[in-house]
């Protein structure tokens, strides 16, 4: 995993999106904007896991929530991903 100033996560730089080869690929955004411009990518378009529909982009709310649980959060968190995640691996498959 490429070095991250924040532990257990990773930032790419967007000419190594290749790197982001999952079955699943899960990525958080800080805005909208940050998400339609990431999305844009056309390396982004490429990847497997783009392709076959096993792609959750999460709100930044969302990821906040899984990222630092809580009693409250945790039922928040798993509303929120437990669908698109459920989609998701079904298409990763």
């Amino acid at each position: 995993m490429p070095p991250s100033s924040t532990p257990g996560r990773a930032q790419i730089s967007p000419e190594q999106l290749g790197l982001l080869d999952a079955d699943v690929l899960i990525i958080s955004y800080d805005s909208a904007a940050s998400r339609t411009a990431f999305e844009a990518n056309p390396l982004f378009k490429t990847l497997s896991a783009v392709q076959r529909g096993a792609y959750v982009p999460l709100e930044q709310d969302v990821a906040i929530a899984m990222a630092f649980p809580s009693v409250l959060s945790i039922p928040y968190a798993l509303d929120a991903v437990a669908p698109k995640l459920a989609t998701a691996l079904e298409n990763g498959a």
